[in-house]
């Protein structure tokens, strides 16, 4: 069995776009091979934390980093509230912060739109892309129809999740939550796609309500070169709750495109 990874916390002052944040982030140790790092990006709202037990299990060699967006966990909440490419631009600018040039990114819902975002503002810097429970779904984009699928979520998610949401809403607090979720809706992520032409890799857990499954095949399909993954049984929050399958899927993904 590989060693359990550990993850470290640390804090980096990031600036892009006349934007200037300290970024929060969980980083395990060096790559021991010469692959690139993967950095991970929760969903919104959620912090580092909800994607750790997927970070503990991604491909043994590689650096991995976890990292909160503005105004998510522990990275610090901007004065006004941010555009998508604004958070893209930040997101890109951690990576230039801590010296990489390109990376694998792993996003989880809204984590997906800005590292779709990303891929197209600076395509340079994704090597290849894992898009798990991407948001939001076109044909129920309004905040009632997603408060109503996140709530139907809810109770099929176990318990730790569920008390760890709960604490990193209170921190974001309920008028950041509402302005990125502004954000998110407004995105019509399905216009970028196309202009994606990385390897992608699109997890959908089964019993998803918020990304129901013709989205996720359509979201496949406009992809140029995109694999979709359904985890059976799984919620929207699958990389916690089926952690060990979307490993597998990964590692699969990058060994197969290696």
């Amino acid at each position: 069995m590989a060693p359990r990874r550990e993850f470290e916390s640390q804090s980096t002052q990031v600036e892009s776009g006349g934007l200037s944040l300290r970024i929060h982030s969980l980083r395990s140790g060096a790559g021991t091979d010469d692959s690139l790092p993967i950095v991970v990006l929760p969903g919104l709202g959620a912090s580092c934390r909800t994607m750790l037990p997927l970070a503990r299990l991604l491909p043994p060699g590689r650096e991995v980093s976890i990292v909160d967006p503005p105004a998510h966990g522990d990275s610090e909440r901007p004065r006004r509230p941010l555009a998508l490419s604004e958070y893209a631009g930040i997101t890109a600018a951690w990576l230039d912060a801590h010296g990489f040039e390109r990376a694998v990114w792993v996003g989880h819902s809204f984590g997906s739109q800005v590292l779709a975002e990303l891929a197209v503002d600076r395509p340079a810097s994704v090597d290849r892309l894992v898009l798990i429970s991407p948001t939001v779904d076109a044909q129920e984009r309004t905040m009632a129809s997603q408060l109503a699928r996140l709530f139907l979520d809810g109770v099929r998610e176990p318990p730790g999740l569920l008390g760890l949401l709960i604490r990193d809403y209170a921190k974001t607090g309920l008028s950041a939550l509402r302005d990125i979720g502004r954000v998110a809706i407004r995105d019509r992520v399905e216009e970028r796609l196309p202009s994606i032409t990385v390897p992608t890799l699109v997890v959908r857990g089964s019993h998803d309500p918020l990304v129901p499954q013709p989205w996720a095949e359509e979201i496949a399909r406009l992809l140029p070169q995109a694999k979709l993954v359904v985890v059976p049984g799984g919620t929207h929050a699958v990389q916690y709750e089926a952690p060990e399958a979307v490993a597998q899927a990964v590692q699969e993904f990058l060994t197969a495109e290696a």
